[in-house]
């Protein structure tokens, strides 16, 4: 058998508690007439070298067993004992031989002896069974050749250290030694004989206990959490019938809802549930804070808040800002604001702002505006020689002709900042890249690195030819151009850019593109390269539709769609669209009945047969009913208010209303809380139809109870069918039976109005003589009823 370091320990400690406890016990006489009992047998490694390990007795009434290993010699071995008595024979501490069961006795003064037999029982040779499985303080449960252990919530498992007893000659892994679980882990036993078995352990981790509302807030206000108790000051004037908060909390579900609605007029408990299903109930106070309230919250220009601090307001504005005409947003907690949001002051000099409190009193805030200084500096562009740079990012490029001199080059600079180094128009050498920096009015810098290239000599090409603002297409030698339908085209001057030393003709000539032009670009090394320019006119390529209507209701027309919503209720199959287009035709035709239970696709045909398609599809609005019908709790109707949304019923007397499930019918597409659903009835709830086109409809639900009854009368009282005669004053049931009745044990039935009669109805009775029934009301009260039943002679 093995055993873990921790157990060892365990057990040299309980070693020492024994010896104090046997010398205390040595040395103290019991009480006279005390009682005999042996409360711990043990066999100690210590006093037993043979044993691998302590061993604990097994006390079980008047029968003491402890198992030992297969090779253990069981001839000579020492106990030692825990007992309540003056003495117990054979003593703790002596050898004994257990080859078969030992007797021992415990005296006391008063002769009240009591014997135990102690069997120690050696482990078969094919003992494998693990005996505990032990992590920390909490033990395993071992079901055949399952071992399932659960720790607390939190506890890591990926590195235990589990302590193990066992009656075989050894575990694997062993007793103490670190593992993962998790995931399951086997381990094995190995007996004596060669033969094992092995077990699969499972760790889990318990659930969460956890079940705190952390924060609790309706808009921006937190409410104060203490315990289970929440409060919250809603500002003055605030309406607390219908709040809906937001809620944090740590558990897995909380009762009413995060976000659903609640009257906070009354106190309102919320129920936190944890994931192991424990639950915590708070309890939330509502209340309004005082009406003295004059503070500005909130001061905003364009989406910006401004600076609040006192009675000091201030505000910088983006560079450019009128401060003659502003309209400030401003949020208060006072009863009225002067001047008020929204109106437009001149706060070219500071403004007083007084908010008056509900108690008349006032807060003056004085209101300073200013603008930042620009912040622009940026180059705009960038010319050498007449030759425009190109700006990417803080990169500016520009090629000059073959043969430029780069070496003085005095660029023209536009920027937007105050001012920029080098100035504009100052020479530098371009043989390198130069950095130029631009400085804004608030003092913020850009660099910008501008990089001059000089054009190859034998460049011939055009890279951009322009007409009427259109770039043609160049493709090789060949450049083609559509130009809008309607140009005209017989004079025409282009705009070239090429990358030779000239182009013949120029740009600046004029020419008539009804028929191809030939361009000469001539390189600066003399060589040259011939373009062919072909200009075509485009037909009219108009084919939109301008505007769709049916029944005098206009569409909503997209690019390639058009979207009508006709009145709920219109039958979409007969309906004759009036539509107006930039085309030639339009098919089908405007006028023409067509069926939109489904999107139908209208194509105009331009003049330059090109087509474009819209799929037009029509709907009918939703359906706007959302009113509730019908309300039954425990099949009682009750009364639906429509002017006022709300709904009243009274149910008996009693009857519990904190989880009352309701029937509800409604015209609408869906109710909130659902019919079916159990709620809390002990105040007003809220439920909320929504129709299908999305609009809602809240009814404030109102149910009580009946007040309790003071009915408390037999109505009938039945005994061998026999009909009673009742008396009044006091209130008397006579019954006579038939000759020879046995009255010692007759069992009447008994209706009655009130809630209970005592003795019950079907409760044999000996009616030898009156017998007194007493009726219970709702309300409590009682009425005594005294039967005289008489055998008829």
């Amino acid at each position: 058998m093995i055993v873990s370091r921790s157990f060892r320990l365990l057990a040299i400690a309980r070693c020492i508690t024994l010896a104090c406890l046997v010398a205390c016990q040595l040395e103290t006489k019991p009480p006279a007439g005390g009682t005999a009992e042996i409360t711990a047998f043990d066999l100690l490694k210590t006093d037993n070298p043979g044993l691998p390990q302590d061993v604990t007795g097994n006390i079980s009434g008047d029968a003491i067993t402890l198992d030992v290993p297969a090779e253990s010699d069981v001839t000579s071995l020492v106990p030692t004992i825990l007992y309540n008595g003056s003495a117990v024979l054979p003593g703790s501490g002596e050898a004994q031989d257990f080859s078969a069961p030992v007797s021992y006795t415990v005296t006391t003064p008063a002769a009240n002896d009591r014997s135990y037999l102690v069997s120690v029982i050696k482990a078969a040779a094919s003992s494998k069974e693990i005996l505990r499985f032990v992590v920390g303080e909490t033990r395993a449960t071992i079901n055949g050749n399952d071992v399932a252990l659960t720790l607390p919530f939190g506890s890591e498992v990926s590195m235990l250290r589990p302590s193990i007893v066992h009656n075989g000659k050894s575990v694997s892994p062993d007793s103490g030694s670190a593992q993962d679980f998790s995931k399951p882990v086997e381990y094995t036993v190995t007996a004596a004989d060669g033969t094992s078995r092995t077990y699969r352990v499972i760790v889990t981790v318990a659930p969460s206990d956890a079940k705190d509302i952390t924060a609790f807030t309706v808009g921006e206000i937190s409410a104060v959490i203490s315990g289970t108790q929440i409060t919250l000051a809603m500002p003055y004037g605030t309406d607390v019938h219908a709040l809906e908060p937001s809620i944090s909390f740590t558990g897995i579900s909380v009762t009413p809802d995060s976000g659903s609605r609640q009257d906070f007029r009354e106190p309102v408990t919320y129920t936190v549930t944890a994931a192991d299903g424990t639950v915590q109930v708070y309890t939330v106070l509502v209340s309004i804070t005082q009406s003295s309230a004059k503070e500005i919250t909130r001061f905003t220009l364009g989406g910006r808040n401004a600076a609040i601090n006192g009675t000091t307001i201030s505000l910088t504005l983006p560079y450019g800002t009128d401060l003659a005409h502003l309209q400030p947003i401003v949020q208060h907690t006072g009863k009225s604001l002067s001047p008020s949001s929204g109106a437009e002051q001149n706060f070219t000099q500071p403004v007083t702002y007084t908010v008056t409190a509900a108690d008349g009193s006032k807060t003056q805030y004085t209101v300073t505006l200013s603008v930042a200084p620009n912040t622009a500096k940026e180059i705009t562009s960038l010319e050498i020689q007449g030759v425009t740079a190109d700006i990417s990012g803080a990169s500016i490029t520009l090629t000059l002709p073959f043969g430029t001199p780069v070496t003085a080059l005095a660029p023209n600079i536009t920027h937007t900042g105050t001012i920029i180094q080098p100035a504009s128009g100052v020479a530098h050498n371009f043989s390198s890249p130069v950095d130029y920096v631009v400085t804004a009015a608030d003092g913020s810098m850009r660099t910008y690195t501008v990089t001059v290239t000089v054009a190859q000599s034998n460049a011939k090409q055009i890279t951009r030819f322009t007409l009427l603002g259109l770039d043609a297409s160049i493709t090789g030698t060949a450049i083609a151009l559509t130009v809008p339908f309607g140009s005209n085209v017989q004079a025409l001057m282009p705009a070239i850019v090429h990358t030779g030393a000239s182009v013949a003709p120029a740009a600046t000539v004029a020419q008539d593109f009804r028929q191809p032009v030939m361009y000469t670009v001539t390189a600066a090394d003399g060589s040259s390269t011939v373009y062919t320019v072909t200009v075509t006119v485009a037909k009219n390529p108009a084919k939109n539709i301008t505007s769709f209507s049916i029944l005098n209701l206009p569409a909503t027309v997209g690019t390639n769609t058009v979207t009508l919503t006709v009145p709920f209720g219109t039958n979409l199959t007969q309906l004759t669209p009036t539509i107006v287009i930039t085309g030639m035709s339009v098919s089908p035709n405007s006028g023409v009945q067509q069926n939109f239970s489904a999107p139908v696709t209208y194509t105009v045909t331009a003049e330059d047969q090109t087509t474009k398609d819209y799929l037009v599809t029509v709907t009918a609005a939703k359906n706007p009913a959302k009113r509730i019908t019908g309300f039954t709790i425990n099949s009682v109707p009750a009364t639906i208010t429509e002017n006022t949304k709300t709904i009243t019923l009274t149910l008996p007397f009693n009857t519990d209303l904190t989880s009352l499930t309701p029937t509800i019918t409604h015209t609408g597409m869906s109710i909130s809380p659902l019919s079916g659903t159990a709620r809390n009835f002990s105040s007003t709830v809220i439920y909320t139809v929504t129709a299908e086109d999305n609009t809602t409809q809240d009814y404030t639900v109102t149910v009580s109870t009946a007040a309790a009854s003071s009915n408390k009368d037999i109505l009938t009282f039945n005994i061998l069918n026999v009909t009673p005669i009742f008396g009044t004053n006091p209130d008397t049931i006579s019954i006579t039976v038939p000759m020879g009745t046995a009255v010692t044990s007759l069992t009447p039935t008994i209706t009655i109005s009130g809630t209970s009669v005592s003795p019950m109805s079907g409760e044999a009775r000996d009616f030898s003589m009156p017998v007194v029934y007493t009726v219970t009301a709702e309300n409590g009260s009682t009425k005594p009823y005294t039967v005289t039943v008489t055998v008829a002679p």
